[in-house]
């Protein structure tokens, strides 16, 4: 910027009223006065000028009023040096130039020292010199004049984000032992120039750097899931979850790359991983191991194992050297979520530390030391003699418990009444699978399923039978092992006796299982040499059990035959009798989903029960998540797209017997992937199922009449259905059987295709037994419940006419009435939004989102609201609320629907005047409402009966399938 053209008088002029810049004719045409001293007044009104002109964003005023400072005859004391210095330090990072004002601000402060200069400094350093930022914003804080409350509130925020004493000292465990103030000098001294992290800030900056050193999808949260070694990075309780995320992403990057740790889940990846990577983390973690022993015994720690007075599982653990890799086995068992535990160990004569570390071990143990190496085999037949519990499980000390890891194998146990051995997903240190089960082949070699495969992948995520379970871990009861025999001698001293184990066990009707949710993480071969007498012993006993068992093995397929990724593979000689179904949905079904996804998950659960195989295919695999524990155990759940869908279809086209369908898009690109399958010659030979679920041609022509006339229909009678819904119809050409959720839409459907098995399948609940008055003296709300996913939902609707019109015309609340509450799982922006604004219209108004438990939401509902405007087939809320014995106030569409027109079963409310009316009779009638709610329990008891649900699914897939 060009400096003003003004003659020294005008300059003069201008320092004594610096407005004249803004009327520069009016400051050349005054008379000149005589040049006389300025005042300490007139310099500080110029630099107040200043600093306005820079703060309003006038910088070209405020550059040539500091101009005209530098160009005036005028003596600085060094406080007044120092404040015009710091003003045009502050214009000059305000113009961007940043080395300038550095300068500047620098020589203000040998000036005379100022608060707000040191602050300016700390800001301009905080990018490049976090250290030197952290110096100028102590000095901020302690020098005059004080800082105004914002900046103040900065300048501490910003030091604390520096350097916090609790995060320097998570971060850096080994300077524990200093104090807070010998922390901070440390940090002085050493920690900041060798780039140690101190703060908030720096953990930022930290992941930042780090950034572009990890795979685009690492996964920190899932890293330490799938590495349970690393838990001991994470120890401190106050870690925050940014530092877990730098500490943990800093680990991949340092070690976790190079020896090919897990990083996050793919639950689709076909391909196994590199043994290499395996190879090289087992020596990480051997050096690793080495370095937590010496460390536990040199200090003064003991470990203590149960903590129950009566113990109910037994953990027998066989050691022979390798104490590092004990100490690991231990401290999984006693960070174990059970404690009623005894551990027994067996010693074989170890010549390491081992003897000192089992000196170290206190609670409920029992150490037995023997003489001489008995080996596992015999080890663990000593050991069960002393066991007195009624669960046992075998644990090699090369492996770690993962914590619910017993919980779940003596879950799995109690679904079986205590009759059977139970093993689970045994993981390489580095998080891929060893073996998911394991497979025998019919020369008697055998192998592990899945090895070196991503543990989410699907085939090895579902409980099932199998040959036998790595002797790794494996549970079952005291009292079964017993009756078996527990190892057979001929075995001795190792090698095939859990295989045989578990043969004999199964030769005997018991099952051996795999539980997918039992994880241990194994040093395979940490606890063995893996030498050449381990090489000829496991062929020696190779052969005794071909003999043993040569009958079942020429049953079981040869090696050359087997494929990893072949269900027919991994399920060889294990499948139960029944049909194998694939059902297609968009989600992993969840009760409390909605969406439908109540009566899938009630469909799944009823083919469970007549299918010998079922796999579940979630097509929207972003919105799904897999929930084990909503789907009954043995189900295969598959979350990916529609390529990875035909792929299934295709590998699998002679395995499954029907295909089940659900919701129209899906069933539309399920055509398409036939067809094109065809045309490379694969003929899908399943039944089809499609499942209308509803019909959306109607949902759409009410939606239309809302829109166009402003009034909902009331009744769908005199329309022709058939003709209305032909268009959408059509896609049902190719399924052998459709099924649908009413009565009214199979009408429908059936006269539209009358040579095909159509079949109703609504909704299942319980029954509901109590008919007798209904007791509303505690009942003192109203209550709304629905999913929404959108703004064009029928629930987006409901709330709108609620608020619109249907709570307006309410009035004065009935006397009782407190709460009108919404609950649900809404995952849309404007209905979040909209419930806002009702809540600040009508203060009444609660929201609980999405409610898991709905049994104490329901225990104070008077009355269940349901202002649908436009549906199809039957909401589900309807059935729910009279699974609770709630009475609906709902519209008469919906009553027609669900098939309860005309029952006096339901409060019907198709304007606002009569929704008011209703909830008023709720309110004031107790006696009406406990007749409405009588033929409510009537109607829903025999709508929703669970023996009908049951025998209409069975119908659909009775007979006709493909023997396996």
């Amino acid at each position: 910027m060009s400096s003003p053209k003004l003659t020294t008088e005008q300059m003069i002029l201008v320092l004594k009223d610096p407005a004249r810049l803004l009327e520069p004719n009016r400051a050349v045409a005054e008379p000149v006065a005589p040049a006389t001293p300025l005042s300490d007044q007139a310099l500080t009104k110029i630099l107040k000028e200043i600093e306005l002109a820079i703060e309003q964003g006038s910088l070209s005023l405020a550059q040539q009023l500091v101009q005209i400072v530098e160009r005036c005859d005028f003596r600085f004391g060094s406080d007044q040096q120092a404040w015009f210095l710091y003003h045009k330090g502050c214009l000059e990072v305000a113009c961007g130039e940043q080395q300038s004002a550095l300068q500047t601000l620098e020589i203000s402060l040998q000036q005379h020292e100022i608060s707000w200069c040191h602050y300016k400094l700390a800001e301009l350093r905080s990018l490049d010199d976090g250290f030197s930022a952290y110096q100028h914003f102590q000095k901020a804080l302690t020098t005059q004049p004080p800082l105004s409350q914002e900046a103040e509130a900065h300048a501490s925020n910003w030091l604390t984000g520096f350097f916090e004493p609790s995060i320097y000292r998570r971060l850096n465990p080994e300077l524990n032992q200093l104090s807070a103030d010998q922390l901070f000098e440390h940090f002085e001294q050493f920690g900041f120039s060798e780039g140690r992290i101190a703060g908030r800030q720096g953990i930022e900056r930290g992941l930042a750097r780090l950034a572009g050193q990890l795979p685009a999808d690492f996964d920190w949260k899932e890293y330490i899931d799938g590495n349970p070694d690393l838990q001991c990075l994470l120890t401190d309780k106050n870690t925050t979850i940014s530092e877990a995320q730098f500490i943990l992403s800093q680990h991949y990057v340092a070690y976790g790359k190079n020896e090919g740790r897990l990083y996050r889940k793919s639950p689709l990846a076909l391909d196994t991983v590199s043994e290499e990577f395996y190879l090289r983390h087992k020596a990480h973690n051997t050096r690793r191991l080495s370095k937590m022993l010496r460390d536990f015994m040199e200090s003064p720690h003991v470990l203590c194992i149960g903590g129950s007075e009566k113990a109910s599982t037994t953990i027998v653990v066989i050691v022979y050297n390798k104490a590092a890799y004990t100490l690991a086995c231990l401290k999984s068992i006693a960070a174990s979520a059970r404690k009623d535990l005894h551990l027994i160990i067996v010693d074989n004569n170890s010549s390491d530390q081992t003897p000192g570390l089992l000196a170290r071990l206190e609670g409920n143990v029992t150490v037995i030391n023997n003489k001489q190496n008995s080996h596992f085999l015999l080890a663990c037949n000593q050991a069960l003699e002393l066991v007195q519990t009624e669960y046992l499980c075998f644990l090699n000390n090369d492996a770690l418990l993962c914590e619910d890891t017993l919980d779940e194998a003596l879950a799995c146990l109690s679904r079986y009444q205590d009759q059977a051995i139970v093993g689970g997903k045994v993981l390489h240190a580095d998080g891929y699978i060893q073996d998911a089960g394991s497979i025998v082949f019919s020369d008697g070699s055998c192998s592990g399923l899945g090895r070196r495969r991503d543990p989410g992948f699907h085939l090895y995520n579902f409980e099932r039978t199998v040959d036998y379970i790595s002797g790794a871990f494996f549970a079952s009861t005291t009292g079964l092992i017993r009756r078996l025999g527990c190892f057979d001698m001929s075995y001795a001293p190792a090698y095939y006796e859990e295989t045989d184990l578990c043969f004999r066990a199964a030769a005997q009707g018991i099952p051996i299982l795999y539980c997918p949710l039992v994880t241990i993480h194994h040093y395979e071969f940490g606890s063995s040499s893996g030498n050449e007498w381990a090489i000829r012993q496991m062929a020696t006993n190779q052969k005794l059990f071909c003999q043993v068992h040569a009958e079942r093995l020429s049953t079981h397929l040869p090696a050359g035959l087997f494929s990893a990724n072949s269900i027919d593979s991994v399920l060889h000689g294990h499948l139960k009798p029944g049909p194998k179904v694939l059902f297609i949905d968009d989600q992993i079904p969840e009760r409390h989903s909605g969406s439908g996804f109540s009566r899938s998950s009630d469909i799944v659960c009823q083919l469970m029960n007549f299918c010998g195989f079922l796999t579940v295919y979630a097509t929207d695999f972003e919105r799904s998540r897999v929930n084990a524990l909503s789907l009954p155990v043995g189900v295969e759940c598959i979350e990916d797209d529609l390529d990875y869908l035909k792929r299934i279809i295709r590998e699998r086209h002679a395995f499954y017997d029907y295909i089940f369908v659900s919701r129209e898009h899906n069933q539309q690109l399920f055509k398409a992937i036939a067809s094109e399958l065809s045309e490379i010659g694969i003929s899908i030979g399943a039944k089809i199922i499609f499942d209308a679920e509803s019909l959306f041609s109607i949902r759409h022509y009410t939606f239309t009449v809302l829109q166009d006339s402003g009034e909902h229909l009331r009744s769908l009678d005199g329309l022709n259905l058939v003709a209305l819904a032909r268009e959408e119809l059509s896609r049902f050409e190719m399924a052998d059987c459709i099924t649908c959720v009413s009565e009214m839409e199979l009408e429908v459907i059936a006269s539209t295709f009358p040579g095909k098995q159509c079949q109703l399948v609504g909704h299942c609940f319980p029954g509901f037994g109590d008919e007798h008055d209904f007791d509303c003296t505690p009942r003192d709300s109203l209550v709304f419940l629905g999913a929404i996913y959108d703004q064009f939902s029928p629930n987006h609707d409901s709330l709108e006419w609620l608020y619109n019109d249907l709570l307006p015309a309410l009035g004065q609340l009935p006397e009782g009435l407190n709460h009108f509450v919404i609950a649900g799982n809404i995952k849309c922006d404007a209905t979040l939004e909209l419930i806002k604004e009702m809540q600040a219209v009508f203060p009444f108004v609660v929201y609980k989102g999405l409610v898991d438990d709905l049994t104490q939401l329901f225990s104070r509902a008077r009355l269940f609201v349901a202002p649908t405007r436009y549906a199809a087939g039957i909401p589900h809320k309807v059935h729910l609320a009279s699974s609770f014995g709630i009475p609906t106030l709902t519209t008469s569409l919906i009553a027609e629907q669900i098939g309860w027109a005309g029952q006096e079963a339901l409060l019907l409310a198709d304007t606002p005047a009569e929704f008011a009316d209703g909830v008023r009779l709720a309110f004031s009638d107790p006696s009406r409402l406990s007749a409405i709610r009588r033929h409510m329990i009537r109607a829903f008891n025999q709508d929703c009966d669970p023996v009908a649900f049951s025998h209409n699914i069975k119908d659909i897939v009775d007979g006709g399938y493909a023997s396996s």
